[in-house]
């Protein structure tokens, strides 16, 4: 209704032009740019999922969650959680398995700073 009302037509006259133009309904339209932000905002910032909630204009955190859950079929919480982990886990496949040890061996056996009788790894 809001877009249909900025641009002076009916509902179902946007949902008519938007599946005749691109096969989708401007519902579906709206749907995936309110998911991408969210999907954007829960993983790009420390934003609570409260906070983000009211930033895409949803009338309460409650609605925001079983809107995502619906589209996703996770929870905005479960999402940016895997997404924790999916990074961490692209990460662990980019870089050399030597870069993510800690502390690097080397630095053991040739800095002053870690050669005051740590245990070795």
């Amino acid at each position: 209704m809001f877009y249909a009302e900025r641009l002076n037509i009916t509902a179902g006259y946007l949902s008519t032009l938007a599946s005749s133009v691109s096969g989708r309904t401007a519902s579906e339209w709206i749907d995936s740019f309110v998911l991408l932000e969210a999907k954007i905002m829960l993983t790009s910032t420390n934003m609570t999922i409260q906070q983000i909630s009211y930033e895409l204009h949803f009338p309460s955190q409650t609605f925001f969650g079983k809107y995502f859950k619906r589209l996703t079929g996770l929870s905005p919480k479960e999402y940016r959680e895997g997404e924790k982990v999916r990074k961490w886990e692209n990460m662990n496949k980019i870089l050399p398995s030597r870069l993510l040890t800690f502390p690097p061996s080397h630095l053991l056996t040739f800095s002053p700073l870690f050669n005051i009788g740590l245990p070795s790894f």
